[in-house]
């Protein structure tokens, strides 16, 4: 894997955190009064459409870098220093599926708890690659 390329994985996972940050700041914290009741924030609707169209970019490239980078480690024989990359991979999966599933009409409590699911994983998948890249050695320029 090249610089560039790792640049651009975490260049990429930094701007969907980012952008699902404010997308859930916008949503449950800026509520606006209207006569119905509370409702959220006019600018919650294009995050979650900015949001949508940039994870499939991330999806692509999570799919390139397990081609090129953590199928080779796993089956290198190595067995050090792979706690990082197998947690990487079990969240990024658990992530991707929660978020995916947020996009169907369940009831209000299974899309809340989807939700809470998506949420936790994701602040996991940035922590744990923030400590990955960290563990590695890697800089980001």
């Amino acid at each position: 894997m090249t610089r560039r390329e790792s640049n651009t994985f975490i260049y990429l996972n930094l701007i969907v955190f980012i952008e699902g940050a404010v997308y859930f700041y916008f949503k449950y914290f800026q509520l606006v009064p209207t006569e119905y009741g509370e409702r959220p924030h006019g600018y919650t609707s294009f995050l979650q459409h900015t949001h949508i169209l940039f994870v499939p970019s991330l999806l692509v490239l999570f799919g390139y870098f397990l081609k090129i980078h953590i199928l080779d480690k796993l089956n290198s024989g190595i067995k050090t220093k792979r706690v990082s990359g197998i947690s990487m991979l079990i969240i990024f999966i658990l992530m991707s599926i929660s978020g995916y599933m947020l996009q169907f009409g369940y009831e209000l409590d299974i899309s809340n708890y989807i939700g809470s699911l998506h949420i936790i994983t994701s602040a996991l998948w940035l922590v744990i690659l923030v400590w990955h890249v960290k563990n590695k050695g890697l800089k980001i320029k």
